[in-house]
């Protein structure tokens, strides 16, 4: 018996060997992501007419008026659209 219980305190401890620092290294990865603040955004909708109407294929352009940098994206089947990693400045 008293192998026996020598056999499960070192698996356990060797599970624990191995978890632990695993867990604190993924811990530690993750915690600059959980601080950090981004200065972009999403810009997301429908495009219509002016009926109402969606408008699948269409294509929607944004311009940062600060570098004239171009970000675009067409809308899909329903009109819907997203353009993503808008920095977040003026844009027309």
């Amino acid at each position: 018996m008293i192998h026996k219980r020598h056999f499960v305190t070192d698996r356990l401890n060797r599970v624990r060997g191995i978890w632990l620092p695993l867990a604190a290294l993924l811990l530690l990865l993750a915690t600059p992501n959980l601080f950090a603040q981004t200065d972009t955004g999403s810009i997301a909708g429908t495009a219509t007419d002016p009926t109402g109407a969606v408008i699948p294929g269409a294509k929607i352009s944004a311009t940062n008026l600060d570098d004239g940098l171009t970000l675009s994206a067409v809308s899909n089947g329903v009109g819907e659209f997203t353009i993503l990693a808008c920095r977040v400045v003026n844009t027309t």
